[in-house]
C-alpha cells in the first residue's frame, strides 16, 4: 500500500542486477534511470556490491572480486563516486578463500579509491 511506502526500502545486488541482464558494466546510468522509474532510487537502502564471473544475463549468481570480473572497475567507480549514494549503506559480498579478512580489507581499500578519483566525465590530465 502507498501508505507503507516511507516503512519500505530495498537492496540491490551488483551481481544479480548482471545476471540478470540489465548492463551494470556497459550502461549503468541506464540502470540507475529504469530502477529509479519502476520503484524509485529514493527507496534504495542497501547495495551488495561485488563483480560477477558469469556473464551478462546468464542467471548465474558467481560472486568475484570488485573489478576483476565480467562487470569490471569502471561501473564501481562511478558508482563510489555518485552522490546519489553516498549514504546508501554498502555491503562486499565478495569471494573470501581462506583469509576472509584480508580480502575483504583489500576490497575495502579499492572501493575507497575508487571513491576517492575524479567524479565520472571529468576530463584528467594523463601522465607520459
Amino acid at each position: 500500500p502507498v501508505a507503507a511506502r516511507a516503512r519500505v526500502g530495498f537492496c540491490l545486488d551488483t551481481a544479480h542486477l548482471h545476471a540478470a541482464g540489465y548492463d551494470v558494466a556497459g550502461d549503468l546510468e541506464g540502470v540507475w534511470e529504469r530502477l529509479d522509474r519502476e520503484v524509485g532510487l529514493a527507496l534504495l537502502k542497501c547495495l551488495h556490491l561485488n563483480d560477477s564471473k558469469a556473464a551478462p544475463g546468464s542467471r548465474l549468481d558467481r560472486h568475484e572480486w570488485i573489478g576483476e570480473g565480467t562487470i569490471g572497475a569502471e561501473p564501481f567507480r562511478r558508482l563510489m563516486r555518485d552522490p546519489r549514494f553516498r549514504r546508501v549503506i554498502k555491503i562486499i559480498e565478495t569471494p573470501k578463500g581462506d583469509e576472509p579478512v584480508r580480502h575483504d580489507r583489500r576490497m575495502l581499500r579499492r572501493l575507497r579509491a575508487y571513491a576517492r578519483g575524479p567524479r565520472p566525465g571529468t576530463p584528467t590530465m594523463e601522465l607520459a
